[in-house]
C-alpha cells in the first residue's frame, strides 16, 4: 500500500492546478501521490502532468468529486489528503510529516499551516484511509462545497485524533488576502454558504455522533 494521496478537485483552472503540481512535485517524498479530479464538461483543457493521476467524472460539486475520488483510492493507500486548487505546498518533506504523525496517534486527521486560517481550520487536511472507509466518504454528502474544514476539525476533536503542525506550510491562496485573482470558482462558492451551513447543522444534529463512533473504531481496531 502506498502511503499518501492528495485529492485536489478542480474546475475551470488547469493553470492554477499546473502550478500546485509544481509546488507538489518539489516538496512532496517518492510514494506520495496527487490525484486532480475535473469534471467531465468542464470546457477548459487539463493536460497530463507527470506522475500525476488524472480522474475526470460526471459533475458532482466539490465535495462530491472528492468523496468519490476517495472512496476509490482508500483502500489503496494509507492516508488520503485534500487541497484546494488554490493552496501551494511549501514545505519540502510536508507529505513525510503528515503520514509519520498519523501514524504516531494511531490513525486520525491531521493538518498544515495554510497562512489564512491556521489552526482554526483545516482548509487542506489529511486523514486515515481507514476512517474514510468506515464512513464511506471523506466529507457527509449533504454539503456542496463549504463547512468541509469544520467537519473534519469536529471529527477529529471528536475522536481525540486531531494535529495541528504549524511548520508544515501549505498556503491558501485565496483571493480575499489578495494573492490570486478572483473568478467565477469563488462565485460559486459564495453562493452555497447559506446552504451548506443549514446543512451541517441538521448533519450534526442527526448523523454526526455516528459518523464519530465509526472513525473511533475506525482508528482503535
Amino acid at each position: 500500500m502506498s502511503k499518501l494521496l492528495m485529492i485536489v478537485p478542480s474546475r475551470e483552472r488547469p493553470n492554477g492546478v499546473e502550478e500546485l503540481w509544481q509546488t507538489f512535485r518539489d516538496t512532496a517524498s517518492p510514494g506520495s501521490y496527487l490525484c486532480i479530479a475535473t469534471d467531465d464538461d468542464d470546457p477548459t483543457n487539463y493536460r497530463p502532468l507527470p506522475g500525476c493521476i488524472m480522474e475526470t467524472g460526471p459533475r458532482l460539486g466539490m465535495i462530491g468529486t472528492l468523496n468519490a475520488a476517495a472512496i476509490k483510492y482508500a483502500s489503496r493507500f494509507d492516508v488520503i489528503g485534500f487541497a484546494g486548487d488554490d493552496h501551494r505546498f511549501r514545505t519540502k518533506g510536508w507529505d513525510t510529516a503528515y503520514v509519520e504523525t498519523i501514524r504516531e496517534m494511531g490513525g486520525g486527521i491531521v493538518y498544515g499551516n495554510d497562512l489564512l486560517q491556521g489552526q482554526n481550520l483545516p482548509t487542506q487536511v489529511a486523514c486515515s484511509g481507514s476512517i474514510i472507509t468506515a464512513l464511506g466518504y471523506m466529507v457527509p454528502p449533504e454539503l456542496q462545497h463549504m463547512y468541509a474544514d469544520n467537519f473534519w476539525r469536529d471529527l477529529g476533536l471528536s475522536i481525540g485524533r486531531l494535529r495541528y503542525l504549524p511548520d508544515v506550510i501549505i498556503e491558501h491562496m485565496h483571493y480575499s488576502v489578495g494573492k490570486s485573482e478572483h473568478d467565477e470558482g469563488y462565485d460559486r462558492v459564495a453562493a452555497l454558504i447559506h446552504a451548506d451551513e443549514a446543512s451541517y447543522a441538521k448533519y450534526q444534529a442527526e448523523r454526526f455522533e455516528d459518523d464519530v463512533d465509526r472513525a473511533r473504531k475506525a482508528v482503535n481496531a
